[in-house]
């Protein structure tokens, strides 16, 4: 009977010390040193008529495992990076004047998608500096994650400026179509100018003019993704890419993806085309570190462009966006952003 108590005692003690270990954990595995600040791309944004959150289900995620998350609602959508990241820079100087739970940061962690990468590479060699209210507010960027950044062009925004001729009707149709339904779609948004966004996008406009002017975290110099700017500092940026494999995706992405996929994956790699998402090729999309390519599972369909941040509608039966951004977040921290 001694003997039974005495091993009852030990499981006991062992049972005490131990169990911290094993329930503890991490609670908040995406509470990162610095906040998540997630910078949407071209032609759509939460802040909309219908109510369509761009990134479907990502932020709800990242919160609940502890990530302190905000995502911007640029006022010039519909227009180029330039005035894009004008608009981004405002909107977080004001964030952070505004919400002390910001304020007391000095550096946040940008996740970018699509053209929002190109806004975000601009900040990195720019500056997030102002006054507002008379307080002088410096924001740094620790690290940049581009998903299917526009980081070398696209060849769908070459493609539009060739269907559409330079003077032409029906350029200033279209385009002031688009305009239009920015104006409608975003709550009066008078900044649309889609003819701009296409044109910062284009190949030759990004390889010869973006690159050279902003070329912080180009592969061929920082292939680890660590550099730095002049007014930055030290800054760490990777990159992932989405691929389509074949048609067996989401009704919708087969209307809508499918086409624009074989039209780029037609396109020379020398002209950014290729393997693609369907809006920007594998090759297109590496700058800094190249984390992954985006492509489910062997027997699926592959990762489109709209299925990298959760859409249509949640509907993206290859891959999981939101289990996806957790892992991005998660390993930021581990690696001290």
């Amino acid at each position: 009977m001694k003997r039974f108590m005495g091993i009852i005692c030990m499981l006991l003690i062992v049972l005490i010390f131990t169990l911290p270990l094993v329930a503890g954990g991490d609670s908040t595995p995406c509470r990162t040193k610095y906040p998540i600040v997630l910078i949407h791309g071209f032609l759509f944004k939460s802040d909309n008529l219908l109510g369509i959150d761009y990134w479907w289900g990502i932020p709800g995620a990242l919160s609940s495992e502890g990530a302190q998350v905000y995502q911007t609602t640029s006022n010039s959508t519909f227009n180029h990076a330039l005035k894009r990241a004008e608009s981004d820079r405002a909107e977080l100087l004001y964030l952070f004047a505004a919400c002390p739970e910001w304020g007391k940061y000095e550096k946040i962690n940008i996740i970018a998608h699509s053209q929002g990468a190109q806004d975000s590479r601009i900040l990195i060699h720019d500056g997030i500096k102002g006054i507002i209210g008379g307080k002088a507010i410096q924001i740094k960027i620790a690290s940049l994650t581009t998903i299917s950044g526009v980081n070398n062009g696209s060849p769908v925004a070459d493609a539009i400026f060739k269907l559409l001729p330079e003077g032409s009707f029906q350029r200033l149709l279209v385009s002031e179509a688009i305009n239009a339904f920015c104006w409608l779609f975003y709550f009066d948004d008078k900044n649309a100018d889609s003819l701009s966004a296409c044109r910062s996008m284009s190949v030759d406009y990004v390889v010869n003019v973006l690159n050279k002017n902003y070329p912080a975290g180009n592969p061929a110099v920082s292939p680890s993704g660590y550099t730095s700017t002049p007014v930055n500092g030290p800054v760490y940026i990777q990159s992932y890419a989405g691929r389509i494999r074949n048609a067996l995706l989401a009704p919708l992405d087969v209307m809508i993806a499918v086409p624009l996929w074989l039209f780029v994956k037609s396109v020379p790699e020398s002209l950014m085309g290729g393997e693609n998402d369907c809006l920007v090729g594998v090759n297109a999309a590496k700058w800094g570190r190249y984390r992954e390519t985006l492509e489910g599972p062997a027997w699926g369909g592959g990762v489109t462009h709209f299925n990298e941040i959760g859409h249509f509608f949640g509907i993206t039966p290859w891959f999981n966006a939101p289990q996806f951004y957790v892992k991005v977040v998660r390993e930021l921290k581990t690696m001290g952003f």
